[in-house]
Formats: C-alpha cells, sequence, structure tokens
C-alpha cells in the first residue's frame, strides 16, 4: 500500500494526462515486463540518472586535477626557512601526499554507461543504492582525511602556501559536488526506491516460478517413487500369500507353532525360576552391602553368583547354585544379616526349596532352549523360510521409506503452498504498480 499511495503521488501528473487522451488499456505477457517496465524506469528517471552521471563526471574529473595538484605539491621548491623548520615542513609535505593519495584510491567512481554518457548527459550503470553508498563512503573518507591531515597541512602550507591552497580547493570541490549528488539522492529518493522495488518484486516472481517448478517436480517424482515402492510391496505381500499353497508351508507353520509353545514354556520356567529368588532379595541385597563395607568380604566367585541370583538366576549352573545356597545357609543362620527370627526362618525354607527345585528346572530350561535351537536350525533351513523373511523385510523396508518419502511430500507440499501464496501477493502488488505507470494490464499465464 505505502509503494502504490508514493507512486500515485509521483506519477499522477502523468496518469491523469494519460486519461485525458486514452482510456485503452493493453496487455503484457509477464516474459516481457522486463523489458518494458526498463523502458518505463528510463523515461521516469532517466533525468535523475543523467544528473548523476555529470555529476560523476566532473568528481573523476576534479579527481584527477587533485591528483595533478598533488605531484605539483609534491616536486615544488620551498621558499628559504632555516634547516630544521625545512626538515620539519618536507616531512608534514610527505605525509599529507601520503594522506591526500589514499584518499584518491579510495574514491571509486561508479561504472558509467550509455549513449550520451560523460559530459553530454547519459545515465549511470550503477543502482540508487550504489551511488548512495558511493556518496557515504568518499564523504566519509574526505572527512577522516581532513582530520587526520590538519596538522600536516597547517605545516605544508607554511612554506608552500600557492600548491597547498589548490590541493585543498581541489578537495574541497569533490565535496561541493558529493553534497550536489546527495541533495539529488534525496530529492529522487523515494521515486526510484519505488522503482527498484518493483524490479524486485518482478525478480521475486521469476525466482519463485522457478522454486515453484522445482518443488513440483520433486513431488512428481516421488509420487513416482511412491507408487513403485507400492506396487513391490503389493507384488510382495502376493508372493508372501502364495507361500503358503506351498508344500513346505505345512511343514514350516508346524515348526513355527511348536518353536512359539517351546518359547512360551521357555518363558514360563524363566518367571518361576525368577520368582523362586525374589524372597531372598532382602537377604542377597545385605549380603552385597556387607562384602562392600568389608563386614563379610564374599569371594568373587560368590559376588557373581549373588548378582546372578538377583538379576538372571537361570543362567546359573546349578551346582554354582547350589555351593552359594549352602554359603548363604550358613550366613543365615550363624545371624551375621541380622535378620530377625521369622524373617530368617522364610529366608532358610526358600533357600531348601531353591536346593531341591533349581537343579529340575534348570534340566528343563536347557532341554527347551535346545530343542529350541534344533527347531530354529531346522526351521531356517527350508528354502520357504528364506523366502518369507526376505520377502517380509522387503515389505518393512518399503513401508520405512514410503513413509520417509510420505514426510518429504508434507514438507514439500507446505513450501509449494507458502510460495504459491507469496507469488500470489507478488502478482497482485505487481499487477497495482504496472497499472499505475502505464495503461497496462499484466498476463501471469
Amino acid at each position: 500500500m505505502k509503494l502504490l499511495g508514493w507512486l500515485s503521488k509521483i506519477l499522477g501528473k502523468r496518469g491523469e494526462k494519460t486519461t485525458v487522451t486514452t482510456a485503452t488499456t493493453h496487455t503484457i505477457a509477464f516474459n516481457e515486463l522486463d523489458d518494458w517496465f526498463a523502458n518505463e524506469s528510463k523515461k521516469e528517471l532517466g533525468e535523475f540518472f543523467g544528473s548523476v552521471a555529470r555529476i560523476m563526471t566532473e568528481i573523476g574529473e576534479a579527481k584527477e586535477q587533485l591528483a595533478h595538484d598533488l605531484k605539483v605539491l609534491g616536486t615544488a621548491e620551498p621558499s628559504e626557512a632555516p634547516p630544521r623548520v625545512l626538515r620539519m615542513v618536507t616531512v608534514s609535505r610527505d605525509n599529507l601526499i601520503k594522506q591526500i593519495n589514499a584518499l584518491i584510491g579510495r574514491i571509486n567512481i561508479p561504472a558509467m554507461g550509455g549513449a550520451g554518457g560523460g559530459e553530454g548527459g547519459g545515465r549511470c550503470d550503477a543502482d540508487y543504492s550504489g551511488v548512495m553508498d558511493f556518496y557515504r563512503s568518499t564523504d566519509a573518507s574526505i572527512e577522516t582525511t581532513l582530520e587526520r591531515s590538519m596538522k600536516s597541512h597547517t605545516r605544508t602550507k607554511h612554506l608552500f602556501p600557492k600548491e597547498t591552497t589548490a590541493v585543498v580547493s581541489d578537495i574541497r570541490t569533490i565535496k561541493e559536488l558529493l553534497t550536489k549528488l546527495k541533495d539529488l539522492l534525496d530529492l529522487n529518493g523515494s521515486k526510484i526506491e519505488s522503482f527498484e522495488t518493483i524490479s524486485g518484486e518482478i525478480r521475486r516472481i521469476n525466482e519463485i516460478q522457478d522454486e515453484l517448478a522445482r518443488r513440483r517436480s520433486e513431488l512428481d517424482g516421488i509420487a513416482s517413487e511412491i507408487r513403485e515402492l507400492e506396487q513391490n510391496t503389493s507384488d510382495q505381500e502376493s508372493q508372501l500369500l502364495q507361500l503358503e499353497e506351498s508344500d513346505e508351508w505345512v511343514l514350516f507353520t508346524e515348526l513355527d507353532r511348536e518353536l512359539n509353545q517351546l518359547k512360551q514354556e521357555l518363558g514360563d520356567v524363566e518367571t518361576s525360576t525368577t520368582e523362586l529368588f525374589m524372597p531372598l532379595g532382602k537377604a542377597l541385597n545385605r549380603m552385597k552391602k556387607q562384602s562392600e563395607s568389608g563386614r563379610h568380604t564374599l569371594s568373587k566367585k560368590d559376588e557373581t553368583m549373588l548378582v546372578t541370583c538377583l538379576e538372571d538366576p537361570i543362567s546359573a549352573c546349578a551346582s554354582d547354585v547350589s555351593e552359594f545356597m549352602v554359603m548363604m545357609l550358613q550366613l543365615v543362620e550363624s545371624g551375621a544379616l541380622g535378620l530377625t527370627d521369622k524373617k530368617r526362618d522364610k529366608i532358610i525354607d526358600q533357600i531348601k526349596q531353591i536346593t531341591d527345585s533349581f537343579a529340575s528346572k534348570k534340566d528343563r530350561y536347557d532341554a527347551l532352549n535346545s530343542r529350541i535351537v534344533a527347531l530354529g536350525e531346522r526351521k531356517s533351513d527350508l528354502a520357504i523360510s528364506r523366502t518369507k523373511a526376505e520377502l517380509e523385510k522387503g515389505i518393512a523396508d518399503s513401508g520405512r521409506e514410503i513413509a520417509q518419502l510420505r514426510r518429504r511430500t508434507e514438507n514439500l507440499s507446505e513450501e509449494v503452498e507458502r510460495g504459491v501464496q507469496e507469488l500470489e501477493d507478488l502478482k497482485k502488488s505487481v499487477s497495482d504498480a504496472v497499472s499505475l505507470i502505464g495503461q497496462v494490464q499484466v498476463v501471469f499465464d
């Protein structure tokens, strides 16, 4: 709204004139808008850039004159003076020349171009911001140089008054030209920034359209990948169903059923064994603390068995458990653990139950485990087992890949949605702005 308001203001007279002479509105394709807008910019801003070009030319000439007068200062012969004064002024002159040469090196005039460039007019190739940057940097360099060279200037002028005055006059000329340039920039800044904003929006529209094209192409590619993966998954699922019709399937399912049953039994034995040792938990933890404190030190083997009884008793060897239970029974009966009589009696009973039943549980556990290993090997040796595993892995892998691609699709779709919204906003902004510049309707599609 701010841009349109300013364009209405600065182009109002032109717009009124157009309304009087013609009410015809013509259309222009967006891909031709850059050239059209460049021509309209020249019409509106040609005088400004022509003035800038002339000022830049004058600054360049003043810069050359400054360089010339600086050389004259450097070769000038001083008037008679005491040796001490002569040495001091000569050093000051050298410092002044060095500082001003550095200033000349920092005056980087933007490139000039276009028909009629130079003394006769023309336009500046640099944009508004480039010209403004030139003004700021050059003006700051002059101020800094003048401040730093004040003492050297005063001393140099004592013996080289004419040459020093010429150099200072050249710098003053550049400073005055910079002031003219700044006044010109201030007068036309808002207009130029408005045109540069429109130009930037046109560029951004082209960028967004390219970005949207890339993202939509990527979305099409992802959609194709997903379809291919889904087809592969469907084919693999069909192959799994066909496996159930093969001769090996009956044997495979029987082995699988038996394996699951054995694993259930194995789990039951493991659970019942764990429950068998649970009542010893308090006593075992007390033994652990006494061993750590040094009150009742356990052997390395007993320390290992203690941890095993607490965490995974079924993994222990039956003979090791038997030995450990004998040691623990003696410790409990001695009263070393500080248990109450009631708790001590319960622990003693539980130790006896473990001593009586653990070996059979361990034998059953080992037998089941051996049977499971044997059946598992037999099952895995079946061709149908390998085929089934490969198909299931393929289905799972495809599922994960499809999920990742769908997340990527969601992200890209959100980016496209944001891009489309930004594009529509820019199209409206450019259309409205262009309609104020000329009786033109932009066609984007």
